[in-house]
């Protein structure tokens, strides 16, 4: 599972660096990287556990479930939809 989930989070983490260099409006994408910015993927696991008290399995299958969709939070904040 781990192992999944590593490379599941490391495929998003480069399409988000990848979405934000594209990005015209360059003070939002300072904002979403001062704001957001990427975690390390320990850093990650250790919010989920602390956040949604989980275990570790538990944090790295949320880990590799919710890295095939979007965050609404931020979707939200920029006006934008889908998943």
């Amino acid at each position: 599972m781990e192992e999944g989930a590593r490379q599941a989070f490391d495929t998003r983490n480069k399409i988000r660096i990848e979405a934000r260099a594209r990005m015209v409006d360059i003070i939002t994408r300072e904002v979403l990287d001062n704001e957001y910015p990427n975690k390390s993927f320990e850093e990650l696991v250790q919010s989920k556990m602390e956040r949604k008290g989980m275990d570790r399995e538990e944090a790295l299958l949320d880990v590799y479930n919710t890295a095939t969709t979007t965050n609404t939070k931020i979707n939200a904040k920029l006006g934008i939809g889908g998943n």
